[in-house]
């Protein structure tokens, strides 16, 4: 799988945005607090439905907005998909290819993994603190 492009409306710290990624290799570098990791969990959210940071739906909507927007264009085995998440404070709304889908069936399709640096305590830390993570 590859994400082509990706557009993020009202999401944590950015207003509005839109990345077209290279197709092998993209890095981000920036200061503390700019959004690098939000990037990430934007896609997060795209594909398994579900931050890998602590947080509800009301912290991923930009300050004092009613809703997030976020959408992506991906590639998998040589085929287009869109993909579009709306968060309200309550709920969240997806559709691929436009048409409202079950975050079930995105998970089926596409596959996700993050490394941040609060999965490293699962390697770094002793074996009776793991237990707690």
């Amino acid at each position: 799988m590859r994400v082509r492009r990706l557009r993020l409306k009202n999401f944590r710290n950015f207003s509005e945005t839109e990345i077209n990624f290279a197709n092998r290799l993209n890095i981000f570098i920036g200061e503390n607090g700019q959004g690098k990791s939000n990037l990430l969990e934007a896609i997060t959210l795209l594909i398994l439905n579900d931050s890998f940071r602590y947080a509800d739906n009301d912290n991923l909507i930009h300050f004092d907005e009613t809703a997030a927007n976020l959408d992506a264009q991906l590639e998998n085995n040589g085929l287009d998909y869109h993909i579009k998440l709306q968060i309200l404070k309550s709920r969240k709304h997806v559709t691929w290819n436009e048409k409202k889908v079950s975050h079930s069936s995105i998970r089926q399709k596409f596959s996700c993994v993050v490394f941040s640096p609060e999965s490293l305590a699962f390697i770094k830390e002793a074996s009776d603190e793991r237990r707690f993570l």
